[in-house]
């Protein structure tokens, strides 16, 4: 219960961390451990064994809060101390503190800015590979890499073969690659990493395990790499407040002073909608665009109108830390039937979070998810019925493989490596 995860495999992995790690900023009272953490083993041949670790502590210890008289930790040694820390609280700048040489924003999207930001925002030490850029696996021999070896790659991708079949691979580790205002250096090393897997593969392996989230609406620009056909994009039901009401409502009259009379008029209407839900009991708006004035998107376009997205088949890969945008980004895939989705239920955490302080003695702060995401279709999911939330539901794959094996922890996940190869290569046409 201290480390509740939408999907239960994501729980109980989650809170295996606790076993030998924790963090005062999440468990308050983590000064009171005691010196020793005593962990109980099963080994693979059935037999017991239990280890004594010593807790390495560091930091302040959360021992009284201000002028507050009625909290004392009475337990645990005064000496010892718990590490300290805050979440990581960052949100993308608003306009006004973007780079220069950064593409504009329409003002009519500045509502957006502060709602699109669907990352896993506590810290993560002991889950190898979580948002990273490389995989933790070892791909095959003959194995071809393009991109990953230089600091200034954001993606890792190459090429091999498998029979004669052409099979691409890159990696997405995060969709928080650099600061919100630099996004445009990811996007265009995606634009010519793909043109390069259109003209020299078969098909495309896209891995987004482990990928923990990050900006939204990057994510659904590097769908329009991946989409080469008109598409619906993810909608969000949003839950208002006054300051959301106003910003809406300047962008009504930005749009009506810069922008076109269609697009003035659609944000008047999706305002209509703000300001609605905000008048109901506990009302969220219907489905609304995060990252334009429309559901309905295009694929990537050359300034001759050919399209530049992948036109052949792709398998993607997903996990149970498959998280936030990562969820809305299998989930956009899979219900345009752009990919195939390969691996395990993803994360399910459906929709942004916003961080407060929870009272200015507390010393404490609190999150609460302040939209939504609804997928482009309706699923009917086991155990939830009908439904088009990614909310705890998570995207299912449509070929299940659990990672979570001994053979895959023994041999660098070769056993993985094998099956979604198999699986890529199966998605190839024959040829006549």
């Amino acid at each position: 219960k201290l480390s509740s995860f939408a999907n239960p495999r994501s729980t109980q992995r989650w809170a295996a961390d606790l076993l030998v790690y924790r963090q005062q900023a999440y468990l308050p009272r983590t000064a009171e451990l005691a010196d020793n953490a005593v962990i109980l083993v099963r080994r693979q041949n059935g037999a017991e064994k239990t280890y004594t670790i010593p807790w390495d502590k560091t930091g302040t210890p959360l021992t009284k809060l201000g002028p507050l008289p009625n909290f004392r930790l009475n337990r645990g040694n005064r000496r010892s101390v718990a590490p300290s820390g805050t979440a990581d609280e960052s949100k993308p700048p608003q306009p006004e503190e973007l780079a220069p040489d950064a593409p504009p924003t329409p003002a009519y999207l500045k509502p957006w800015l502060s709602l699109q930001r669907h990352k896993v925002t506590r810290p993560v030490r002991t889950l190898r590979g979580f948002s990273q850029r490389n995989p933790i696996y070892r791909l095959p021999a003959g194995f071809t890499q393009r991109l990953g070896r230089l600091n200034s790659d954001y993606f890792y991708s190459g090429a091999y073969t498998a029979g004669e079949k052409r099979i691409g691979f890159i990696r997405i580790g995060t969709f928080d690659p650099v600061d919100f205002s630099l996004l445009g250096l990811p996007l265009r090393q995606f634009e010519q990493e793909i043109a390069y897997m259109k003209a020299n593969t078969d098909v495309l392996v896209v891995d987004i395990t482990r990928n923990g989230g990050g900006y939204a609406c990057y994510a659904e620009e590097l769908e329009k790499y991946l989409i080469a056909k008109p598409f619906t994009g993810i909608g969000v039901e949003i839950r208002p407040n006054l300051d959301i009401i106003r910003d809406f409502e300047l962008s009504v009259q930005d749009a009506q002073d810069y922008g076109e009379e269609w697009e003035a008029r659609l944000m008047a209407a999706i305002t209509g909608d703000v300001k609605t839900a905000y008048s109901e009991n506990r009302g969220r708006t219907g489905p609304l665009p995060l990252c334009s004035l429309r559901l309905d998107q295009e694929p990537i376009r050359d300034r001759n109108g050919a399209v530049l997205a992948y036109d052949k088949p792709i398998l993607l890969l997903t996990d149970e830390f498959s998280t936030s945008a990562a969820d809305a980004f299998a989930a956009t895939l899979q219900d345009a039937h752009a990919a195939t989705l390969f691996g395990f239920r993803t994360a399910g955490a459906g929709g942004n979070t916003v961080t407060t302080s929870a009272g200015f003695y507390s010393e404490g702060s609190a999150a609460v998810t302040q939209m939504l995401t609804v997928r482009p279709t309706m699923q009917n999911v086991p155990g939830f019925g009908a439904t088009r939330y990614i909310e705890n539901t998570g995207v299912r794959p449509d070929i299940e493989y659990d990672y979570q094996t001994l053979d895959n922890l023994l041999d660098n996940g070769a056993s993985f490596v094998d099956a979604f190869t198999k699986a890529a290569a199966a998605l190839v046409p024959s040829a006549n």
